[in-house]
């Protein structure tokens, strides 16, 4: 009897809770993680304006919700002409990187592989005035398709939402940043325009770095008949 008693008793008690006081040094971290993030943001935010487009580049045809869909066709996936604008000089350069690689920024193992026995093209299709599907054709046949968000802007370019960015470090307090923004528009001969724009900056402590850059690309895509 006094065994099962004292069994009773035993299954009567209540689990105990250890109570550990929060310290001192958990709000001091959680504090500093706290501002290092909102440093963060707020920096990322104003660098979002670092990277912005060269008023030299015109815009023949300015798009709207009427004329959206002249977008919509086949372009070749090479560009036929390319510019670099840094500053106030403008220059052709040289590019042989196909669309694909462009809008998205990958990396070559994670391209398209061209074959020069075979014919590539792109095809646009813009779903509304905040989304566009771009199909990549070899021989005729898809290989890629992907969705894409955009957002069609007062300035009459339709920018696509999928900025790049690529954090080195701790940005401006030791690191940096880079960003990529794109937009899309035609011109009178109904080639695709494609414009870059991409910033590269970083600092110490907050102080920028004197060396950080703009540069502007413009990619024009002759319209596949």
């Amino acid at each position: 009897m006094i065994a099962v008693a004292a069994s009773s008793r035993t299954l009567r008690q209540t689990p105990r809770f250890i109570y550990k006081p929060v310290t001192t040094h958990f709000f001091t971290n959680l504090m500093k993680k706290l501002i290092i993030i909102s440093l963060n943001v707020v920096l990322l935010i104003f660098l979002q304006s670092c990277a912005t487009f060269n008023e030299n580049f015109n815009n023949q045809i300015k798009l709207n919700e009427l004329n959206l869909s002249e977008l919509d066709g086949r372009y070749e996936i090479v560009p036929s002409e390319s510019q670099m604008i840094l500053k106030n000089s403008k220059k052709e350069v040289k590019n042989y990187s196909d669309f694909y690689s462009k809008i998205n920024k990958v990396t070559i193992e994670n391209n398209i592989t061209i074959d020069s026995l075979k014919k590539y093209y792109f095809q646009l299709s813009t779903m509304s005035d905040k989304t566009i599907k771009i199909s990549y054709f070899e021989n005729n046949q898809i290989i890629k398709e992907q969705v894409l968000p955009t957002k069609l802007k007062n300035d009459g370019y339709l920018y696509v939402r999928t900025n790049k960015q690529n954090i080195r470090g701790v940005p401006f307090i030791v690191g940096g940043i880079d960003i990529v923004k794109s937009r899309m528009t035609l011109d009178n001969d109904q080639n695709l325009i494609f414009d870059q724009s991409e910033y590269s900056g970083g600092a110490l402590f907050l102080i920028i770095f004197k060396g950080s850059s703009n540069y502007n690309y413009r990619y024009k895509f002759k319209e596949v008949h």
